[in-house]
């Protein structure tokens, strides 16, 4: 069992990275792309895909943290019409198949590499993050800078709030331990599970990579979850800002949205997509 203080400090690590039970009820619009779905088959496990659109910028979009690819259904099949999207479910997670491999970022981004070599998905990609999926994105950037032309990060995760497990007193305990043990404790699935308990070395993953050489949109959400405080939230947008600032032609946008822009606001995304396509 964990003690109190301890899994409250690290309950509100794992919603950052999103965790969303809701279901997804969009109006039926006048016209939906037609979808292509693709079984990735990776070294014996398989990725659910789906491509929708077949011509203009290549967008990607990456999940937060349990999250399956049918929380971009709305903005999908809007950005379909236009432009070519590809979403997916990473192993473990949805309709894809579990991997054996270690799930760190730097893994995550080599996997969604192949994935788009695999679908023939063409060069350069728009990398939209939603949460932890804005780390994922970042290394992704950072190791495959030639094939990105930017990103939007929508409420991406602190990388240095994850650090800070490094510096609390566990009583012994390391921080992948104390993450393994709250993972069993929320009952993740085994894929989230693996990202969740590899977070740390996502973190320092992030830490060490390089940074983009194109420009990023960083969305805040400055509504407070229940485990955050205002002070948490205005140091979360003070950090996107800094961020964002440090790389030219960037921009910073702050929302009055929960955690999950992208459900309760889709339309202001797909605005904040096409206007970093224009821009870039």
């Amino acid at each position: 069992m964990i003690y109190k203080p301890l899994l409250l400090f690290a309950t509100g690590i794992l919603l950052m990275f999103s965790i969303s039970s809701c279901s997804i009820n969009f109006d039926v619009e006048p016209f939906i792309p037609k979808s292509k779905i693709v079984w990735v088959d990776l070294d014996g496990y398989k990725l659910y895909t789906k491509i929708q659109g077949n011509s203009g910028s290549s967008i990607v979009f990456l999940s937060g943290l349990g999250d399956e690819l049918g929380t971009w259904s709305k903005i999908q099949n809007e950005l379909g019409r236009n432009y070519r999207t590809l979403s997916y479910d990473r192993a473990g997670v949805g309709l894809s198949t579990q991997a054996g491999h270690q799930s760190t970022g730097s893994d995550l981004a080599l996997e969604l590499k192949k994935v788009l070599e695999k679908s023939e998905f063409e060069p350069p990609y728009l990398l939209v993050g939603h949460s932890i999926g804005g780390l994922y994105a970042r290394i992704f950037a950072g190791k495959y800078p030639h094939l990105v032309s930017g990103m939007v990060l929508i409420d991406y995760t602190l990388e240095d709030k994850i650090l800070a497990l490094k510096e609390v007193d566990l009583g012994g305990m390391k921080p992948e331990q104390l993450l393994e043990q709250i993972a069993l404790e929320m009952g993740l699935e085994d894929g989230s599970k693996r990202e969740f308990i590899a977070s740390l070395k996502t973190a320092e993953q992030v830490k060490a990579s390089n940074f983009p050489l194109e420009p990023v949109t960083v969305i805040t959400a400055l509504k407070p979850s229940p485990e955050e405080t205002p002070e948490d939230v205005q140091m979360k947008s003070l950090l996107h800002a800094q961020y964002a600032k440090s790389i030219p032609k960037s921009k910073h946008v702050q929302v009055q949205s929960s955690h999950h822009i992208h459900l309760d606001q889709p339309d202001l995304i797909i605005a904040e997509i096409k206007a970093r396509i224009l821009n870039n």
